[in-house]
């Protein structure tokens, strides 16, 4: 981290202190013609996208359209999962993903695979052939059949997601999965090596959360994945890149120097990360719809100064781009004590930007340029 903004941002007790922001306006150009966040990220190298789940933008074109002019990528919310892919065992649908990659491919975006191996969204039938013994040939087959539907066409796939959880008793400090329980350790080398064999020219991450603070649990959680990471890259497993998820939440404990060591050694180890998930809950803020507006924009402004620093970090991906699609309004850990909407995502509930939306923006000017990689939309 160059040494000027360490100093800055070393200040901090946390997110969200002292920072200041312009207004963000429209949105616009001078001469009025919209911009979005695509173009400024663009500029810089840099990869910019979001969470899409194709009903919102099927009932709403005004979203629709902003998609278009935000997004150069755009994430699957559940159409590229088992749950969503997988309704029974021998049958796939592939309706859902299709259609996004019709959107994307219209408007010039690209489009991230998520997920292959995840202990979430699996349809009912999976658990049950797991325990007779037929991990290995259904999670084979899934992406074998998954990711080479896409080869060429699906650049990036979150081939393994929530690897690790350190404090659930494995002395490796993997999450004790259903997929670990029937295939071991293993299960993330078949993961990443039946990816790579499906789609030799794909990118290939491992996708995680709560990696971003200074706490206790997030240090193990840190190491944890590098030494998963280390050991894989050992084993000759064909992993790409690092995902942090970033779901931000005001008035955790945040250290730059902490994030910025960390993804340096991610970088170090010859991989590139993305920020994956991003978003900033605000239950710990009180006052009006500004002030409340500008503590997140702070907040997301301190980690992404932080993570951009680095040449590795090659996109940044928010879970939803409106807030009234944030999966936060249905989730407890969306929940104000005061009872009102979360308000996580860079344009609000009428589409208009927000200070979020300008904190990323300056976060994407003020970032250093580098070389945009070969899987991102022209």
């Amino acid at each position: 981290m160059r040494a000027q903004r360490i100093g800055r941002r070393a200040v901090l007790s946390g997110l969200g202190a002292g920072l200041v922001l312009a207004s963000p306006g429209n949105g616009t150009t001078a001469g009025s013609k919209p911009i979005g966040l695509r173009a400024i990220a663009a500029s810089r190298g840099l990869a910019y996208g979001a969470a899409l789940g194709l009903r919102s933008v099927d009932e709403d074109q005004a979203l629709a359209d902003a998609y278009t002019r935000e997004c150069a990528v755009l994430v699957p919310e559940g159409d590229a999962k088992w749950a969503g892919l997988r309704p029974a065992a021998g049958v796939f649908r592939f309706d859902g993903l299709d259609r996004l990659l019709g959107i994307a491919d219209r408007h010039g975006q690209s489009v991230r695979g998520h997920t292959l191996l995840w202990h979430e969204a699996l349809p009912a039938w999976v658990p049950e052939a797991l325990r007779a013994g037929q991990g290995y040939d259904i999670l084979s087959d899934h992406i074998f059949t998954v990711v080479g539907r896409y080869r060429g066409r699906i650049p990036v796939w979150d081939v393994v997601n929530e690897a690790v959880a350190p404090d659930e008793g494995r002395e490796d400090g993997l999450r004790p999965t259903p997929w670990l329980r029937a295939l071991g350790p293993r299960c993330l080398d078949l993961a990443f090596k039946a990816a790579r064999a499906a789609d030799p020219g794909a990118v290939l991450m491992l996708n995680d959360h709560d990696l971003e603070y200074a706490s206790p649990l997030q240090d193990r959680r840190r190491r944890a994945v590098l030494r998963l990471l280390e050991t894989l890259l050992a084993r000759g497993v064909p992993v790409d890149g690092l995902g942090l998820q970033s779901h931000l939440r005001i008035g955790r404990p945040f250290d730059p120097r902490i994030l910025h060591r960390f993804i340096g050694e991610v970088g170090g180890l010859g991989l590139m990360v993305m920020i994956t998930e991003l978003d900033v809950g605000d239950a710990a803020v009180t006052g009006d719809i500004p002030t409340r507006d500008q503590a997140v924009a702070d907040h997301a402004s301190a980690f992404l100064d932080t993570v951009l620093d680095h040449a590795c970090v090659k996109a940044v991906t928010c879970w939803g781009l409106s807030d009234r699609q944030s999966w936060l309004h249905h989730h407890p850990a969306g929940w104000r004590p005061d009872g009102q909407p979360m308000r996580p995502l860079p344009l609000d509930v009428e589409l208009r930007p927000k200070p979020l939306w300008q904190a990323l923006g300056d976060a994407f000017r003020n970032a250093p340029k580098r070389s945009s990689a070969a899987w991102m939309p022209g």
